[in-house]
């Protein structure tokens, strides 16, 4: 699965910020083909193909501690050394023969030692949920829409919420390989519309306008993003789009610059990251992550990552495929 979190992702604490919900749950919602399924790719979550359909699990339960050290924690807890803490002074004691001969009998020798204060984290018991939302058909094979979520609720302004948030994302992380958030009341329909992208039209020409709509998505954007933003900005305004695109969903850090119909670019507002030019399925393609999408028809996009010559790269990908 995917590494771990360091910290709570900016889109979550983002979405957190802007929620009006108090309760809310960690979640994700994810498409699996019937390939998939029944090559038991979703085995470790109990969900397994019977009777011409998807079974999943009928409760909660307690992931594997195998799927990774977050995981390992929820069941087992963690003993923590306190570097922070002043260190404390233990007596050790060993058995130890008398003269160096067991025969003549043993004493016991204690000597002090200063080490560090061990805190004991307990374990969370986190449980996973599994519940299928919807079928449909893609391109002739079945496509099954499954929720996975953390059995618990999470409230705004607790006491250590954000420690208990990364706690819970990691361990949907480890096991299911993504993590969001979701109001606890939250209904079917709110969780599907999660898989869709709603998209942005932002005129060209309206430069400030457009910068200021992809740094609200942000958390707190350093004057160092706030510059690259504006940079790559520019890049696109040079080749001539018919307009800029900002969208929030699974491609949540892109804004985007559409140059025809069945032509759009995207830019990874993140330093390091890669763009994609998009052709005639975009706006399918930019409904997926990024690693489904790696993993798809790559022939339907090109990716350019931020290194070396990209920026004439990119200006060639765009000037041989636009009719104008």
């Amino acid at each position: 699965m995917k590494k771990n979190f360091n910290r709570v992702p900016d889109r979550i604490l983002d979405k957190l910020d802007r929620s009006i919900e108090a309760d809310f749950i960690v979640g994700v919602v994810q498409k699996f083909t019937e390939t998939q399924i029944r090559a038991a790719a979703l085995s470790h979550l109990r969900v397994h193909w019977k009777d011409d359909g998807v079974a999943t699990p009928a409760e909660t339960f307690l992931p594997s501690q195998s799927a990774g050290r977050f995981s390992t924690r929820n069941i087992e807890g963690r003993e923590i050394k306190r570097t922070d803490l002043p260190m404390v002074t233990r007596v050790f004691s060993v058995q130890v023969p008398n003269f160096g001969d067991w025969g003549r009998g043993s004493h016991e020798v204690d000597w002090p030692r200063k080490v560090y204060q061990v805190e004991y984290e307990a374990p969370r018991s986190f449980q996973i949920g599994v519940e299928l939302l919807s079928e449909n058909t893609d391109e002739g094979e079945r496509v099954f829409v499954l929720k996975f979520f953390i059995d618990a609720v999470f409230q705004k302004g607790t006491v250590g919420l954000e420690d208990e948030l990364l706690y819970a994302i990691n361990v949907l992380q480890e096991n299911v390989g993504g993590a969001d958030i979701y109001p606890a009341d939250a209904t079917r329909d709110d969780y599907l519309r999660t898989l869709y992208v709603n998209w942005e039209i932002l005129p060209p020409g309206e430069r400030d306008a457009t910068v200021a709509q992809v740094l609200s998505k942000i958390r707190n954007p350093s004057e160092e993003t706030k510059k690259r933003i504006a940079e790559r900005y520019n890049l696109l305004a040079r080749l001539r789009p018919k307009a800029f695109i900002s969208g929030a969903s699974g491609f949540v850090r892109y804004f985007g610059a559409q140059f025809e119909d069945d032509l759009v670019v995207f830019e990874n507002v993140e330093y390091g990251n890669a763009l994609y030019v998009m052709f005639e399925d975009w706006q399918v393609l930019s409904r997926q992550s990024r690693l489904d999408l790696l993993r798809g028809d790559t022939s339907k996009f090109v990716r350019i990552v931020h290194a070396g010559a990209w920026e004439a790269q990119l200006r060639h990908e765009v000037n041989s495929r636009s009719r104008t």
